[in-house]
């Protein structure tokens, strides 16, 4: 049934595509709507109601180039893998195409939720106002005696 309503309402897709589309909606329990499937590829709303789509891409030599993105966030696929996703905004306009380094992908989450993590000052230093610090990766204002040692998500 589930493939059925995917070839239905992605007709122009290729089938490794659209093999990925089912994959990405079983994996994260999806209940899809024609709104998932508006303008020829399949996307929605994450659990922050951050936009996402699935991107088709080419990759050359680590780079993957692909349309200009339409969503928040873009969930990059080349046949039958998921690369990663990133914020559509980092992605750099070469000509009529995007691209984005594929090392700069952020993996797949294990829920429906694209968020970010940073380092914080470990990696990205901060400005110091006294009692705290503002990083200068994400913006996170932290009290100074609490700064996480890990990875914390960004704009939770």
């Amino acid at each position: 049934m589930l493939k059925e309503q995917i070839d239905r309402r992605l007709p122009g897709r290729n089938a490794t595509y659209k093999d990925v589309v089912e994959y990405f909606i079983s994996k994260y329990s999806m209940k899809p709507t024609i709104r998932n499937f508006l303008g020829g590829y399949f996307g929605g709303e994450d659990e922050d109601g951050r936009t996402f789509s699935l991107v088709e891409v080419e990759n050359r030599a680590g780079k993957l180039y692909f349309e200009q993105p339409k969503t928040e966030v873009i969930v990059l696929v080349s046949e039958t893998m998921i690369f990663g996703w990133c914020r559509a905004k980092k992605a750099k306009q070469i000509e009529d195409r995007y691209s984005v380094l594929i090392n700069s992908l952020n993996p797949q989450p294990e829920t429906l939720a694209f968020r970010e993590t940073c380092m914080h000052l470990g990696k990205h230093g901060g400005w110091s106002t006294g009692e705290n610090w503002t990083c200068f990766g994400c913006g996170a204002e932290l009290v100074f005696n609490d700064i996480p040692l890990k990875r914390t998500p960004v704009g939770v």
